[in-house]
Formats: structure tokens, sequence, C-alpha cells
């Protein structure tokens, strides 16, 4: 199977089930702001959701899940062509290792054609020079959206709340 498609009943009650918590209880719209040392990637995608195809734009986001031990951060990577999850990665911090090892699991499961793009916001974990030499690697161009603009990470925002 190249991705996972869950009901919001089945995924509550496997995280019930999990311990992890009475799953999420919302979306958390939180940003880290990149400082100036930090590159920013053009906005290429432009709010164009309907790639036409899988496996051409991708969309990663993070959020974090309260658990009754405490927070979850969770990664995905969401192909908008199939809107279907095809990496993810959770861990006890935010960092840019929860992101990177998302995108390896998709291309590791997805294995796409050149052309490829991602669309990130511009948390310090997408801007992160781990993360761009991922990108770079598998020739990945890399796009973020705009400053203070919540409305573009709605499709994986989205997706992470259900």
């Amino acid at each position: 199977m190249n991705g996972a498609k869950l009901l919001r009943c089945t995924a509550r009650c496997s995280t019930r089930a999990a311990r992890l918590g009475t799953g999420v209880l919302g979306v958390f719209n939180t940003e880290t702001v990149v400082g100036r040392a930090m590159p920013v990637a053009d906005n290429v995608l432009e709010r164009r959701f309907e790639p036409g195809a899988i496996d051409r734009v991708w969309v990663a986001d993070m959020t974090y899940v309260p658990t009754s031990e405490g927070w979850l951060y969770l990664g995905v990577v969401l192909d908008l062509g199939s809107r279907m999850i095809v990496g993810w990665s959770m861990g006890e911090t935010m960092t840019s290792r929860l992101v990177v090892d998302a995108m390896r699991m998709a291309l590791s499961r997805r294995h796409p054609k050149p052309g490829l793009l991602t669309h990130t916001d511009r948390g310090s974990q997408y801007a992160s020079g781990a993360f761009r030499d991922v990108l770079k690697e598998y020739g990945i161009t890399s796009s973020m959206c705009q400053r203070g603009n919540c409305r573009a990470m709605h499709a994986a925002k989205r997706c992470s709340a259900r």
C-alpha cells in the first residue's frame, strides 16, 4: 500500500486503543519564524492545490497531539494528487529530524519521478540545512507559503486534524 486513508472514527479509536489520549483536539496554528540566517524558498505552489496527478506535489506540515503522557509531535507528508499521507514521523521534540524522517519515509515508499514539488510553511525545521539537503539529494523543488498565510497549509492541517 502506498498511502493510508483512515476514517475519522478509525483514527480516533486506534489512538484511544494505543493510549495516546482522546485524539487530536484541534489544529494548532503555530509558526516558528525563520531567522534571517535561514533561507526561505519562493511560493512556487501559489495555492494551486489540484496537481492533476499523484506524486507531483507534496505538502508537509507538523502538528502536536495531546497524550496521557504529554505532547507528541507529528510530521506528515501529504500527496495532493491522491490526498493520501505518504510519509510521517512522530517524536517527543519538534526538530528538523522529525520532518526529515517523514520526508525520507515518503520518498522510500513512493519513489517519485523528477519534478516533484514540496510545499511547506516557513518553520525553521523546513528551512534547516538537513531538510534542504534531502530535497537537493532527490532533486525536489522547495516551495514555502507566504509569511502569515495560514490558509496555504490547509490541506495538510485538515489531514492531520482528522
